[in-house]
């Protein structure tokens, strides 16, 4: 069975320096692909503990639904995902 081709999502995560690009799939949430930049950005950020994650497409708009796929919530190859963090 053939997988869900992958997108190359553009992240930046608040408190960080670089921009990253993470692969996700179509099928896959919102709050996934944002962990995996999160991830990617704590050697630089110090991430302590954990807190609310805000996913913006292309810089603004209401914060996209942690549940919502890549697909529903409008992401293409290379749209940006800014993650901010919330309490």
């Amino acid at each position: 069975m053939a997988q869900a081709p992958v997108i190359p999502v553009y992240g930046v995560v608040e408190g960080d320096t670089m921009g990253l690009v993470v692969l996700g799939r179509p099928d896959e949430t919102v709050s996934a692909v944002a962990a995996r930049l999160v991830a990617s950005a704590s050697l630089r950020i110090g991430v302590r503990g954990p807190s609310r994650v805000l996913v913006f497409l292309n810089g603004r708009g209401e914060p996209l639904a942690a549940d919502a796929t890549l697909r529903a919530a409008g992401v293409g190859p290379l749209s940006l995902m800014n993650v901010r963090f919330g309490s």
